[in-house]
C-alpha cells in the first residue's frame, strides 16, 4: 500500500481551493513531501507524482469544479491490479482566521476520476474509490488524474482547510 497525503484550502469569499502536496498535518497542510512510501504486501505498489497545488475559485452558494485537479502515477507488477482511494482526514473543512465559527462539510467536496461522470462525495469515516483496474500498471506506471467539484455554502469570507489522503492498493 502507498499512501500520501497533503492539504486542501478553500478561500471563501472569492473562495479559492488549494491543494498542497505532501502535508501530514493542517499546520503544515503546504509544506510539501517529494516521496511517497511503498508497503510490501505480495507485490510492491508506489504513487508518485501527486498534484503539488490546485485552486478553485468562486463565490458562496456557487458550484466550482475543476477537470484534472490532481494527478498521479502508480506503479505496479501485481498481476491481479490496485485501486486508488481518497479520504479526507477530517468531517469539516476548518477556517485558518480565528474567531470564525463556520465550517464547510467536508461531504461538500466531491471527487471523481477524470473522464467518468459520477462525482463522489468526500467522507473522514471512509475512503472513496477513484480507480480500480484489474491488471498490472504499465512499466512505467500508469498516469491517473482526478476532479474536484465544490459547493460552497454561504460562509464568511475566510480559507478553509482539510486534509486528504490518497491510497494505492494491491488487490
Amino acid at each position: 500500500m502507498a499512501e500520501k497525503a497533503f492539504g486542501v484550502m478553500l478561500i471563501a469569499g472569492g473562495l479559492m481551493l488549494v491543494v498542497s502536496g505532501g502535508a501530514a498535518t493542517a499546520e503544515s497542510a503546504l509544506a510539501p513531501r517529494a516521496t511517497a512510501s511503498a508497503v510490501m504486501r505480495q507485490q510492491p505498489i508506489t504513487m508518485s507524482g501527486l498534484t503539488p497545488g490546485f485552486s478553485l475559485a468562486g463565490s458562496p452558494n456557487q458550484v466550482v469544479f475543476r477537470e484534472g485537479a490532481v494527478t498521479l502515477r502508480v506503479r505496479t507488477p501485481d498481476r491481479d491490479g490496485y485501486s486508488v482511494s481518497v479520504r479526507a482526514e477530517n468531517p469539516a473543512m476548518r477556517p485558518v482566521r480565528g474567531g470564525n465559527p463556520d465550517r464547510i462539510p467536508v461531504e461538500r467536496l466531491a471527487v471523481r476520476k477524470t473522464g467518468t461522470e459520477t462525482f463522489q462525495s468526500l467522507s473522514s469515516s471512509s475512503a472513496v474509490t477513484v480507480h480500480v483496474q484489474t491488471t498490472r500498471s504499465a512499466p512505467r506506471g500508469d498516469d491517473l488524474s482526478t476532479d474536484y467539484r465544490v459547493s460552497i455554502p454561504f460562509v464568511r469570507s475566510d480559507s478553509y482547510r482539510v486534509i486528504l489522503t490518497y491510497t494505492a492498493t494491491t488487490r
